[in-house]
């Protein structure tokens, strides 16, 4: 039970750390955090762990679809009027 639990903290560890790290060298978080899991997978000695397909639907793909929409919209602000570049250029809305 012990080995599992210190097993669960080093993996709430590592993104924790490669967060701050990327923070440090002004880097996306997400290229430390690929690395790192690659790195994780080869290191001896780590138990193997499975998750159940729906406990990765619910858990994981739901909140990060339902967040999908306002994070790529300019957090839910949809533009009402072209930008003054595309109608200087003629390529925007005639008025």
């Amino acid at each position: 039970m012990t080995a599992i639990i210190q097993t669960m903290l080093l993996l709430l560890a590592v993104p924790v750390a490669m967060a701050l790290l990327a923070q440090q060298l002004k880097l996306a978080p997400s290229i430390l955090l690929v690395l790192a899991g690659i790195a994780l997978t080869v290191v001896p000695g780590l138990p193997r762990m499975e998750l159940a397909p729906e406990l990765v639907l619910l858990v994981l793909l739901v909140p990060r679809s339902a967040a999908a929409p306002t994070a790529t919209c300019g957090g839910g602000k949809i533009p009402t009027a072209a930008p003054e570049e595309f109608r200087r250029s003629g390529s925007g809305p005639r008025e």
